[in-house]
C-alpha cells in the first residue's frame, strides 16, 4: 500500500503519507480486538510498522529511479507544479 500510495498520489509524498500509513498499521492491529479468537498485540504493531517503512523506502527508491532514468514529465514529477 505504501508502493501504491507514494506512486500514484505524489501531492501525499511526505509526512501525509507517513502518517496515513502509520494509523492504517495501528488501526488494523487494533481492529482484531473486534474478532473472538484474536487479540490486539504491541509486537503485531511493530511488524506492520515495519512493513510501512519497508514499502516507503521501495517507493522512493522506485521514483528516484524512475526519474534517473527517464527526465520527470508531467504533474506528477517532483517539482512541477500540479
Amino acid at each position: 500500500m505504501a508502493v501504491v500510495l507514494w506512486r500514484f498520489r505524489p501531492e501525499w509524498r511526505g509526512w501525509r503519507v507517513v502518517g496515513v500509513l502509520v494509523a492504517l498499521a495501528i488501526g488494523g492491529e487494533l481492529m482484531q480486538g473486534l474478532g473472538v479468537d484474536r487479540s490486539p498485540r504491541l509486537l503485531d504493531v511493530a511488524v506492520n510498522l515495519m512493513g510501512v517503512g519497508a514499502g516507503l523506502v521501495l517507493g522512493l527508491l522506485g521514483t528516484r529511479l524512475r526519474h534517473a532514468v527517464a527526465p520527470p514529465r508531467g504533474p506528477d514529477s517532483e517539482g512541477m507544479d500540479p
